[in-house]
C-alpha cells in the first residue's frame, strides 16, 4: 500500500473541490450549498450519512470490520463576513462572504481522506465517523451538534481535527498534551448615570467618569489578581457613550473579551470584572447592567499517541513540533474535547513573509495541504483502528 501514491491520484479532484468550496462560502447555520455539495461527494463515494445535526452538519459513517471501536474525524465549513480582496479564477461568488480561515481547505482533506477510506477500508477494523461541521466561527456549532444528540446516536471513542496555521512553516504539524487555545468569553458594561447640561455637571450623574475608572481597574485585573505565571489576555474594544459636546449622557458602554487557558483563571476574571464595575459605580452614586457571555471554552487535548505518530509517519519526525505555545485564539472543537478524548493539531501552511494570515482578506488556503491533512488522518486511523500498529512504538 503506497498511501502518499494514492493521495497523488486523488489530489488534482479534491484541489479543484477545494476552489469550488471557495467561490461558494456561507455563513453560520447557511451552509446550505456546502452541505449539498457534501452530500454529492458522500453518494459517490457510497458513504452513508445523516444531515441536519444543527440545521446544516453532517455525519457519515464508513464501517470497516467487525470491532466494536471507532473514532471521529471533523471539519468546520463555515466562511466569514469579509470582503474577499483576490482575484483569482475561484474567488468568492457570494458578496461580503469569505473562506477566510481555510474551512474550505478542511472539508476538502476529510473528503479526500474518505475517499482513501474507500480504497483501503479491508485494513481498518472499526467505524470511522466523519463530521462536517457548520458554524465554528463564534457560533458555537459543535455545542448545538451535541445539543442536537449526536453523542447520543453515535458511539464515539476518540475525536481528531485540525486546522490551517499560516504563521507556521508549511509542512509542520504542531501537536502536544493539554491546552492547544484559549477559552473565549465577553462582556459588555453599562453605566447608568444622569444627563444634564455640562455646565451644571452637579445636577447630573456622569457615566463616561465611572466607564474610565471601570477600564482603567479591569485592565490591571491580569498583574494585580491573576498570578503571572497564568496567562490571560481581558481586552476592552470599545467605549460608547454621549455625542453632543455640551451635555452629560444618560449612560455610557464598555464592551470586550476574555481570553484565558485554564479554567479558574477564566472563572476568577469574570467574578473580578463583574465585582470591580458593580462596585465602581456604586461608588460614585451609579448603577451597571452586567452582561457577559461565556464563549468557548479551552480546547484540551487530551489523546495524542496518534497524533504523534502519524504526524511523523506524515511529515517526518523534524516536522513534529510539540513544544510550543498555545495561541490565545478559541475553536468551538473545544466542546468535543470536553466530551470526548482526542486531539487538535495545527497544519502550517507559510510559504514566505506574504502569506496572508487567517481572516485576512487576502488569504487563501494552501491546496498542498490537501495531501498532508489526508494523509495525516489516514495515519493517524492505522494507528487507532488496525492493530498491526501500536502508538506505543513511540513516545515524547
Amino acid at each position: 500500500m503506497d498511501i502518499k501514491k494514492d493521495i497523488n491520484d486523488i489530489y488534482e479532484y479534491y484541489k479543484k473541490l477545494r476552489r469550488y468550496l471557495h467561490t461558494i462560502p456561507e455563513l453560520g447555520y447557511q451552509e446550505f450549498e456546502t452541505s449539498k455539495k457534501v452530500e454529492e461527494e458522500l453518494n459517490k463515494l457510497n458513504i452513508p450519512y445523516e444531515k441536519g445535526y444543527a440545521t446544516t452538519g453532517i455525519i457519515a459513517t464508513i464501517k470497516c470490520g467487525s470491532k466494536d471501536r471507532s473514532i471521529a474525524f471533523r471539519a468546520d465549513f463555515d466562511a466569514l463576513e469579509i470582503v474577499e480582496k483576490n482575484e483569482f479564477e475561484h474567488k468568492s461568488c457570494n458578496h461580503g462572504m469569505m473562506h477566510a480561515c481555510g474551512h474550505d481547505g478542511h472539508t476538502a482533506i476529510l473528503l479526500a481522506f474518505a475517499k482513501l477510506l474507500t480504497i483501503h477500508r479491508d485494513f481498518f477494523d472499526g467505524t470511522i465517523y466523519l463530521i462536517f461541521q457548520p458554524a465554528e466561527e463564534g457560533l458555537g456549532g459543535a455545542k448545538v451538534m451535541i445539543e442536537d444528540g449526536m453523542l447520543e446516536k453515535y458511539k464515539i471513542d476518540k475525536i481528531f481535527s485540525i486546522h490551517n496555521r499560516p504563521t507556521e512553516d508549511f509542512g509542520e504539524i504542531f501537536v502536544k498534551m493539554g491546552t492547544m487555545m484559549a477559552s473565549y468569553d465577553n462582556y459588555k458594561i453599562t453605566v447608568h448615570g444622569k444627563s444634564t447640561h455640562s455646565s451644571m455637571p452637579q445636577t447630573g450623574k456622569n457615566p463616561i467618569v465611572v466607564a474610565a475608572h471601570i477600564v482603567t481597574a479591569i485592565k490591571s485585573i491580569t498583574s494585580l489578581d491573576i498570578s503571572p505565571v497564568k496567562k490571560s489576555v481581558v481586552t476592552v474594544a470599545s467605549i460608547n457613550g454621549g455625542g453632543a459636546l455640551n451635555i452629560i449622557p444618560d449612560s455610557c458602554e464598555i464592551a470586550g473579551s476574555i481570553r484565558a487557558y485554564e479554567d479558574d483563571v477564566r472563572q476568577d476574571i469574570e467574578k473580578r470584572i463583574k465585582e470591580i464595575a458593580q462596585h465602581t459605580a456604586a461608588a460614585f452614586g451609579m448603577e451597571c447592567d452586567i452582561d457577559y457571555h461565556k464563549g468557548y471554552p479551552s480546547t484540551i487535548n487530551t489523546d495524542i499517541d496518534s497524533a504523534l505518530k502519524g504526524a511523523i509517519d506524515t511529515v517526518g519526525e523534524e516536522n513534529l513540533k510539540t513544544h510550543f505555545e498555545p495561541s490565545f485564539g478559541a475553536e468551538d472543537f473545544s466542546y468535543f474535547l470536553e466530551k470526548i478524548p482526542g486531539c487538535y493539531a495545527w497544519l502550517g501552511s507559510r510559504i514566505n513573509k506574504d502569506t496572508a494570515n487567517l481572516h485576512n482578506s487576502r488569504f487563501d488556503f494552501n491546496d498542498d495541504l490537501i495531501k498532508i491533512g489526508a494523509e495525516y488522518f489516514f495515519n493517524m486511523a492505522k494507528y487507532e483502528l488496525n492493530d498491526g500498529f501500536h502508538c506505543s512504538d513511540y513516545t515524547i
